[in-house]
């Protein structure tokens, strides 16, 4: 169940990214031939160049973490047997949790106190820029509550 409402929920926030590496792309081709040709800089369209680009990694992360594509050490893991090996990424899955608790709440004090703030040019709420963190957060622990899952169910058949 939580396999099918992660497929669902990351295909769509893959086609979320895509939109905001082309909206990231088409603004600052835009910005570059505004300085070269132009001679001319509109620093509003950085703000929107660095919005993208806080969104795109925070949601990234997750489908990284999601699609097994980020760095690890494995040396330890593959040492070990199936069953350690399941029994380790249950730990490290549930640390990875942790982690990201306190990344929520952090991210999320941080964005509380971006209300009051605004970015220097367009003027736009910076909660806007730091609500990325907590919500990449989340969608991280989505990934790692579905590889707990996957592990226990791979426990469940290798004891029984």
């Amino acid at each position: 169940m939580i396999t099918k409402f992660n497929e669902a929920l990351f295909k769509g926030l893959e086609n979320t990214i895509a939109i905001l590496l082309y909206a990231l792309t088409t603004v600052a081709f835009i910005q570059l031939m505004m300085r070269y040709f132009l001679k001319f800089s509109y620093a509003g369209l950085d703000e929107i160049t660095r919005l993208a680009f806080v969104w795109v990694v925070s949601i990234g992360s997750a489908l990284a973490f999601r699609k097994k594509a980020h760095m690890g050490i494995t040396y330890l893991a593959n040492k070990l047997s199936n069953n350690n090996r399941i029994y380790l990424e249950v730990l490290v899955n549930t640390l990875l949790i942790g982690f990201m608790v306190v990344v929520i709440k952090a991210g999320t004090q941080m964005t509380q106190m971006g209300i009051r703030q605004v970015s220097e040019y367009l003027e736009w709420s910076m909660a806007l820029f730091y609500a990325c963190i907590p919500f990449g957060a989340a969608l991280s622990i989505l990934v790692f509550v579905e590889n707990l899952y996957n592990c226990l169910n791979k426990l469940k058949g290798v004891t029984e």
